[in-house]
């Protein structure tokens, strides 16, 4: 049923359905820049030191070393000269 609130908050992320609710079809606001990436988990011990991150980047593309809170991940991101159609 209908009902009055002062504030409501909805907090549950992207490609949510209440962001849907409030703004409408997600489509209208997405714009494509060309930026990919991935994760890829390594093995427990793969990162020396588990508070440390490590960033390797060059021009358009980015290698991170992750220590994460369960498991160590590689996280490759890279720019496209051209946007997928």
């Amino acid at each position: 049923a209908p009902r009055r609130f002062d504030l409501v908050v909805g907090a549950d992320g992207m490609h949510s359905t209440v962001r849907r609710l409030v703004f409408g079809p997600e489509r209208q606001f997405v714009s494509d820049l060309g930026l990919y990436g991935a994760t890829v988990p390594l093995a427990p011990d793969a990162i020396e030191d588990p508070s440390e991150m490590t960033m390797l980047t060059a021009p358009n593309r980015m290698l991170v070393l992750h220590p994460s809170r369960t498991t160590p991940l590689a996280i490759f991101t890279f720019r496209a000269a051209q946007p997928a159609p």
